[in-house]
């Protein structure tokens, strides 16, 4: 790849891709966006300290305060400018993958050869996966003003070759399985629920989202717009969760302490992916605890494996050290991040359910 297709390809993708909607047209969906946050923080308060922002998540949030205040003031405006630039402003991080969009746009060296080479990398291993596959199965739709890398004429979005290759996985384990229910602790702005959703091949299926009310109220927008003429619940924390209240929509959108509202065996296949090893230990074991509850197949991880990783003042939990029990949960495998190969710190993980009941 010449140096001069390399800078337009970098060009290209970082082209402003306004949304389409306007203030008026979103006006509802903001405000709906407003009170649904205010709500989540209300009941999170009396949810305990398991659920609140803690370790890096914690850092994380803090430093876009400003934000999440305008959501609970009710700030249509403000929130409405956040929401639509997203992928670009201070909320940025949450799509981010190799390099930040503003050390991008500046044209920071390191930055650029980061984001370039590594980007290379991972579409030459998706395409050696799926060589048939189109690369529009890759694009993401106008919303939040996206920006990545033009690969083929194609708008390729940070982590777009990950969320993708998850939803691949993830549609492979649920064949044949009749209107399956598969949930996510930590599912970022909804990347990989937008792919599977999107493709999905099985019948009915139904995606569950727990995280926190920040992020959740992000997801939310995406997946309201990406999405449109889906069935979306947002949750307000309260409510249970089994497998037939959730099966009348597609996706369910829930604080994640509501996860104490899902009901023994009510999920098919639970992910996590990039966020574990970085809560809290008392954090982690009590996700794990409903996640090896509530879990009737399977469990995909996808998180670090190397001690003594120190990250904004808090060291991170090797996923070998995650307490899964073993007469509950069968490793069928584990092995090192397909993009990141034998060089990375992170394991992708694969159990299976082994055993009923309650924890």
């Amino acid at each position: 790849m010449g140096e001069r297709v390399r800078k337009e390809e970098l060009a290209l993708g970082l082209e402003e891709r306004p949304s389409s909607g306007g203030a008026d047209e979103e006006e509802d969906l903001i405000a709906g966006l407003c009170a649904f946050y205010k709500g989540l923080k209300a009941r999170q308060r009396d949810a305990g300290g398991l659920y609140l922002p803690g370790g890096e998540w914690g850092e994380y949030l803090a430093e876009r305060r400003a934000f999440y205040e305008s959501l609970a003031q009710g700030d249509l405006e403000d929130v409405h400018a956040g929401l639509r630039g997203f992928w670009r402003n201070e909320l940025g991080p949450i799509v981010s993958n190799y390099a930040y969009y503003r050390d991008l746009a500046a044209g920071k060296p390191a930055s650029v050869e980061r984001f370039m080479t590594l980007m290379s990398r991972d579409y030459g291993i998706w395409r050696s996966l799926y060589p048939d596959e189109p690369l529009g199965r890759l694009r993401v739709p106008e919303i939040g003003d996206p920006w990545g890398l033009s690969i083929g004429g194609e708008l390729v979005a940070p982590q777009a070759f990950r969320f993708h290759n998850h939803s691949r996985q993830i549609s492979g384990i649920l064949s044949g399985i009749g209107k399956p229910v598969w949930a996510e602790i930590g599912g970022g702005y909804g990347g990989t629920a937008f792919y599977y959703l999107r493709n999905a091949l099985e019948p009915g299926v139904t995606y569950v989202d727990f995280d926190l009310p920040e992020t959740l109220a992000i997801a939310a927008y995406y997946l309201s717009r990406a999405l449109p003429g889906r069935r979306i619940w947002l949750h307000d924390g309260a409510a249970p969760l089994t497998r037939e209240s959730v099966s009348g929509f597609d996706v369910v959108l829930a604080p994640n302490y509501a996860i104490e509202r899902l009901e023994d065996d009510a999920v098919d296949l639970f992910l996590n992916a990039f966020s574990f090893s970085e809560m809290p230990y008392p954090v982690l074991e009590n996700y794990l605890r409903h996640v090896q509850r509530t879990t009737a197949g399977y469990f995909l991880q996808n998180n670090m494996d190397r001690s003594g990783v120190v990250n904004r003042g808090f060291e991170r939990v090797p996923c070998s050290r995650y307490p899964i029990d073993p007469r509950r949960m069968k490793l069928l495998y584990k092995k090192h991040d397909l993009f990141q190969g034998t060089e990375g710190d992170y394991r992708e993980c694969l159990y299976q359910r082994i055993a009923a009941g309650g924890a």
